[in-house]
């Protein structure tokens, strides 16, 4: 389990205590699913009239998600919202 959820500076634990902090709830009350759909909204709102985004791109605007965002981006990608495209600058995200 614990690398799922990371150590202290790593993986879901830091982002999901910054969210429980910044709401002052306790990390057992976030509903994970809500807030990757959160984090998925984020991530389609900046690539709304867009050519393309670097992943890395969208990770370092998204920074305090941490882990949240590569899970979106997954979700985004199951549910067939975007696209990768890996070029010679790395991995892009666009709209479909």
């Amino acid at each position: 389990m614990k690398e799922v959820l990371g150590d202290k500076k790593h993986g879901f634990m830091p982002a999901l205590q910054r969210i429980a902090d910044a709401n002052k709830i306790s990390v057992e009350q976030i509903d994970i699913k809500h807030e990757v759909g959160l984090t998925a909204g984020d991530i389609y709102k900046l690539l709304a009239g867009k050519q393309g985004v670097l992943l890395r791109d969208i990770k370092a605007q998204l920074e305090p998600k941490g882990p949240l965002v590569k899970v979106a981006i997954g979700w985004l990608l199951h549910e067939n919202k975007i696209e990768l495209k890996a070029t010679k600058d790395g991995v892009k995200a666009k709209l479909k």
